[in-house]
């Protein structure tokens, strides 16, 4: 089931928007070959900078590695780990990697951020920065929400999410065992 709906923006992408420019009345081919060029420029943008912000990273942290150097090693290694998914079971990392790494892990992060915020630097501290800077109280509404019903709110779900989350598959086909403690893996190490 999961993977079907991973397909719908690739087929969308892929299938239905070139049969549509197909239809164009009026120089279908210079529509496609814009349509592929829009593709390729905002697949390209967004490898430019994820890729420039790893090596920004690095770069700070090893101030003496050249930084052409510290380029092509992370242009190489993304690449090698990209042609990953281009292998037979290529769709199904991306799957699991989807669920595991970007679903759930949305909750957990705005938990630890909510009670980091509210319960480490302080309720009443953040209802100060917000009274000095907007010149004015932050009711008891605001500080009720923050405090209790937004923090609450997101653990029960996340907890209703845990327990009530069925075997994870792709389709009929359930994954194996090692692909969802790698999964596991994976969010522990994502919410870091």
């Amino acid at each position: 089931m999961q993977s079907v709906d991973l397909l719908l923006p690739i087929q969308l992408g892929l299938v239905k928007y070139p049969q549509a420019i197909a239809k164009f009345g009026w120089a279908p081919q210079l529509f496609a070959v814009l349509f592929f060029l829009m593709l390729f420029t905002l697949g390209i943008g967004s490898a430019t900078s994820l890729a420039g912000g790893i090596i920004t990273i690095i770069c700070d942290q090893f101030r003496d590695w050249k930084r052409w150097l510290v380029t092509l090693v992370v242009c190489v290694i993304g690449c090698s780990v990209g042609l990953l998914y281009l292998t037979e079971g290529g769709m199904l990392m991306l799957d699991l990697i989807d669920h595991y790494g970007s679903g759930f892990i949305i909750y957990v992060m705005v938990i630890l951020e909510c009670g980091g915020i509210c319960y480490v630097y302080g309720l009443s501290n953040l209802c100060h920065d917000i009274e000095f800077m907007l010149q004015r109280k932050v009711g008891v509404y605001w500080r009720l929400c923050w405090g209790f019903i937004i923090p609450v709110g997101l653990l029960a779900n996340l907890l209703y999410y845990l327990i009530s989350e069925p075997e994870y598959q792709s389709g009929p086909i359930p994954y194996p065992k090692i692909a969802t403690i790698c999964g596991w893996l994976l969010t522990a190490f994502a919410s870091r």
